[in-house]
């Protein structure tokens, strides 16, 4: 996704200037748009199917099951045992953690969703960003996302899946913040660019152990259904941008982040149920336990 950017940020530097724009230099930006679309054909008859029922490859529960000490488990982290437990109102665990972490996924998607597709008018108009600038901001900003995301991915081992997914739900509210100084400080452009960059960052490595929990914690027969709420999700991202951009009409860019630093803040709320019920052993204990008995 920083391809794009990139590209426009190459062309501005070597041709400034509205008119510097040709039909030959338009050609030559969509030369490697189609490089990357034969490499993606080639990648794509080059994938092999995986799964005891059409291939020779197990999937990575059936890696599991083959690796795992104890037979039948579906997972060398959580135990069948522990997720059937009935906690609240006598709901089993794994059905309250997940319909947790999906309402609260949503909830922050409608709070995100407010403002995420005006942070270029932002820049452009209050910031007087440049088209260079802005294309430049946005190409480091993809590459930063890759990178942070790499670095978090020893910590949920350390840590615990929702720990780590808290912190890094509360860094992006704190960053969104520091975006515009929160009426608090004035932010200068390069304290605006590293929030903005640090916001992106933590909410993208956040959505994946969203993700990964859900799909540990629902029955394995019952993850397609589950997987079906990401169109729940991408329409509740869109429709609260239509409030979104009412609010910074009617009342400023700084209004409407007040608004979504403040849902995303009230959204912790809603994970608590995780927080209780999914904490960082992740039932590795009962686990324990259980095979100290077996034995």
């Amino acid at each position: 996704m920083s391809l794009g950017p990139g590209m426009q940020v190459v062309v501005m530097l070597l041709m400034p200037g509205e008119g510097g724009w040709t039909w030959r230099t338009f050609n030559c930006m969509l030369l490697p748009g189609w490089a990357l679309l034969l490499g993606v054909g080639l990648a794509v008859f080059a994938l092999a199917p995986v799964g005891s029922k059409i291939s020779r490859i197990p999937d990575a529960d059936e890696a599991l099951m083959q690796a795992s000490p104890v037979a039948g488990s579906p997972s060398q982290r959580l135990s069948p045992a522990w997720l059937e437990e009935r906690v609240l109102f006598s709901v089993r665990r794994r059905i309250l953690v997940a319909t947790s972490v999906n309402v609260f996924f949503i909830g922050t998607l409608l709070a995100n969703g407010m403002t995420v597709r005006y942070f270029n008018l932002y820049f452009t108009q209050i910031l007087r960003f440049g088209p260079l600038e802005l294309c430049l901001l946005n190409a480091v900003c993809r590459l930063f996302i890759a990178g942070f995301v790499q670095l978090t991915k020893p910590l949920a081992a350390r840590v615990g899946r929702a720990n780590l997914a808290l912190a890094l739900h509360l860094g992006s509210a704190l960053f969104m913040v520091g975006i515009y100084g929160g009426h608090a400080f004035e932010p200068s452009a390069l304290t605006a660019c590293a929030c903005y960059l640090m916001r992106f960052a933590c909410l993208h490595a956040r959505d994946p152990l969203l993700y990964a929990i859900t799909m540990d914690c629902v029955p394995r027969s019952q993850r397609s259904r589950w997987a079906a709420l990401n169109s729940l999700r991408t329409l509740s991202f869109s429709a609260s941008a239509v409030l979104g951009g009412y609010l910074a009409d009617h009342y400023g860019y700084e209004f409407s982040f007040d608004i979504t630093a403040i849902s995303l803040v009230a959204c912790t709320a809603l994970f608590l149920p995780v927080m209780l019920w999914f904490p960082r052993s992740e039932g590795a204990r009962a686990d324990d336990e259980g095979e100290e008995s077996l034995a």
